[in-house]
C-alpha cells in the first residue's frame, strides 16, 4: 500500500552489517547494491533500539567515499559504542562505572549514500526508484533533527593529495551545514558527536584511553557527574 512504499523510500542499515563491511576493496556500495542482510530488520520502536544519523561531505560526485575512509572512522566508533565503558564521578565524587552505552543495544543507521536509492549506480536507477528518492529528500531533517537520534558527523577530510577528491571542508559544504543546523535544534547534545574532534589530521582515530582524563569521563558521562568529561 502507499504507506509501506513511502516506508521503504528509506532503508535502515544494521549497524553490525557495517562493523563487518571489509573496506580494503573500496568504499560501500550504494543502496541499490546491497545485500538483503545490509538492513536493519525490525521496529525501530524497540526498547533496545537506538538510530544513528551519519552526517558527512561527499569526496566525491559519483561516490562519496570511495576508499572507505568515512566507513572506517564510523566503524571505530560503532565499537567504542558497544565495548567502552561509561567512568566519571558521582555527586558525591566518588567514582563509577557505567556498562558501555550501547549496551544490549541494536543500531539502525541512517546514511544516505546506503539509504536511499541513488542516481551514481552502475545499473542506473528506475523511475521509480527517482521518485523514491525525491520523497526521501522532503523528510531527511527527521533524522538529524529528533529527540531519539544520535548524530555523527564526519568533520574530517583525507589528506588533499587525493586527486578528484572534493576539499571544501564540512562546515562550507551546503547540506553539511544543513545537517549541522537541524542536528542542533532538538536534538539532546549528548547525542549528537563530532567525531573529526577524535580523529587526527591523517584519519588516525583516538584509541579508548584517549577519552579518559584525571576527573574520569569516557563515552557518555555519568548523569549526575561534576567533573567527568
Amino acid at each position: 500500500d502507499a504507506a509501506a512504499g513511502e516506508a521503504d523510500d528509506v532503508a535502515l542499515l544494521d549497524a553490525q552489517w557495517l562493523l563487518k563491511f571489509d573496506t580494503s576493496a573500496g568504499g560501500p556500495p550504494c543502496r541499490q547494491q546491497l545485500p538483503d542482510d545490509a538492513f536493519f530488520a525490525g521496529s525501530v520502536d524497540a526498547d533496545d533500539v537506538e538510530v544513528l544519523a551519519i552526517s558527512y561531505p561527499w569526496l566525491t560526485p559519483g561516490h562519496p567515499d570511495p576508499e572507505g575512509w568515512h566507513l572506517e572512522i564510523v566503524q571505530h566508533f560503532l565499537r567504542l559504542y558497544f565495548t567502552m565503558e561509561g567512568k566519571g564521578n558521582d555527586k558525591d565524587f566518588e567514582k563509577r562505572t557505567l556498562p558501555p552505552a550501547g549496551a544490549g543495544k541494536r543500531v539502525a543507521v541512517f546514511w544516505d549514500w546506503m539509504s536511499l536509492f541513488q542516481e551514481h549506480n552502475p545499473a542506473g536507477r528506475t523511475d521509480a526508484q527517482a521518485a523514491s528518492f525525491k520523497r526521501a529528500l522532503k523528510t531527511i531533517n527527521i533524522w538529524y533533527a529528533s529527540t531519539s537520534t544520535m548524530v555523527w558527523r564526519l568533520t574530517k577530510l583525507p589528506p588533499p593529495e587525493r586527486p578528484g577528491h572534493d576539499i571544501n571542508p564540512y562546515e562550507l559544504r551546503g547540506w553539511c551545514f544543513f545537517e549541522l543546523g537541524v542536528g542542533e535544534m532538538i536534538t539532546p547534545g549528548g547525542r549528537v558527536l563530532d567525531l573529526g574532534l577524535a580523529v587526527e589530521d591523517g584519519g588516525t582515530c583516538f584509541e579508548a584511553y584517549r577519552f579518559f582524563s584525571g576527573l574520569g569521563g569516557g563515552w557518555v558521562t555519568v548523569e549526575d557527574d561534576r567533573l567527568g568529561a
